[in-house]
């Protein structure tokens, strides 16, 4: 039969986290230390998903100044990662929540053209950085790994 229910909120986040466990009745002391174990192990789980707040860590590589949803200050909230597919060369650009994008360099290397999604990227080239704007976000790109 359902028993207790935990939950918890993580402070700055829409999600919740929610456990529900079974209460087993004891019939031997054996059942006893494994209903003890269960719901402890239950409880463990609970805590340790409410503890993690909604934080997500930053993505490893090149920190790049990004203004996200609109915002008009730029921010070194966002990273990038170079590779080359095919011959292309691709930029992924990370955001601080996890999401990403994902940029492919043009063949005159002019422009960065948006390599999936439904929105088109705006960009240009200005000097060694290529300035892009992506649906609500904008990015400002070294156009150059640094090393």
């Amino acid at each position: 039969m359902l028993g207790e229910v935990g939950a918890c909120a993580s402070t700055g986040s829409a999600r919740a986290v929610v456990g529900v466990w079974l209460q087993l009745k004891p019939q031997s002391p054996l059942s006893l230390s494994l209903s003890k174990a269960a719901r402890c192990l239950g409880l463990t789980l609970l805590l340790a998903a409410c503890s993690k707040g909604g934080v997500v860590k930053q993505a490893e590589g090149e920190t790049i100044a990004c203004a996200l949803g609109g915002t008009q200050q730029f921010k070194p909230d966002c990273t990038v990662e170079r590779s080359t597919v095919d011959a292309t060369q691709v930029i992924v650009v990370r955001l601080p929540d996890g999401a990403f994008h994902r940029f492919e360099v043009s063949k005159d290397g002019q422009q960065l053209l948006a390599a999936d999604g439904a929105d088109q990227s705006q960009s240009a080239l200005k000097g060694d950085r290529f300035e892009v704007i992506l649906g609500q976000d904008r990015f400002v790109i070294p156009a150059h790994a640094k090393p």
